[in-house]
């Protein structure tokens, strides 16, 4: 009786040590794929269509860029709303099984958005005014430009041109102005950081 005792006790032990070793086997190998994301010079390259997604390696080497591992994927039409994911967890999970069996171990991510888009426009602006004055004046709800849009609720971005004019004895610089609805960018940021992937550029 007491052999059995034994026997049973040097099992159970058998048994917790493998479920142990299998355990730190599982660890080891997900610290070893994050430490190889964090080495990678390559980024994920992620553009959203209307209906689709398309996912490559893009890897930066001697000044040349090197893509592999196409991925296009084909989407239910309310799974993308205004070329933004319509849930960001559900598009986050998609985005990461493609990740996992392409072996895509990397942290950077890179997003391409639809020209569809964005809004796009020439506005005048006082040439006196530095890039960060001229930033704040499109900003400002009070400030003489009239667009049909509602610049606070969108992300967007100016660039000074080479297009000089005068306009009531004002020298005017054109600047191109370049905006997307600030809820399309959350949603695809809440997508890629919900996976905890860093998001270096969306354009």
């Amino acid at each position: 009786m007491q052999a059995k005792t034994l026997l049973l006790i040097d099992m159970t032990s058998t048994t917790k040590n493998t479920k142990s070793n299998l355990s730190n086997s599982i660890r080891l190998s997900d610290k070893i794929k994050l430490y190889r994301k964090k080495i990678s010079n390559s980024f994920i390259l992620i553009e959203i269509g209307s209906n689709y997604i398309t996912l490559a390696l893009l890897k930066v080497s001697k000044n040349k860029l090197n893509f592999r591992n196409f991925n296009q994927i084909f989407l239910p039409s309310e799974a993308i709303d205004k070329y933004a994911p319509s849930d960001p967890s559900k598009m986050g999970k998609l985005i990461e099984s493609i990740l996992e069996e392409n072996n895509m171990h990397t942290l950077r991510v890179a997003v391409v958005v639809s020209s569809e888009l964005a809004y796009t426009r020439l506005l005048d602006i006082p040439k006196e005014f530095n890039s960060n004055e001229a930033y704040e004046y499109v900003s400002n709800p009070s400030s003489k430009l009239s667009l049909p849009i509602s610049i606070s609720q969108t992300d967007f971005d100016i660039t000074p041109t080479t297009l000089v004019t005068r306009k009531n004895n004002v020298e005017i610089t054109k600047y191109l102005l370049t905006s997307v609805p600030q809820k399309s960018i959350d949603s695809i940021v809440s997508t890629i950081r919900g996976i905890g992937l860093d998001l270096y550029k969306i354009d």
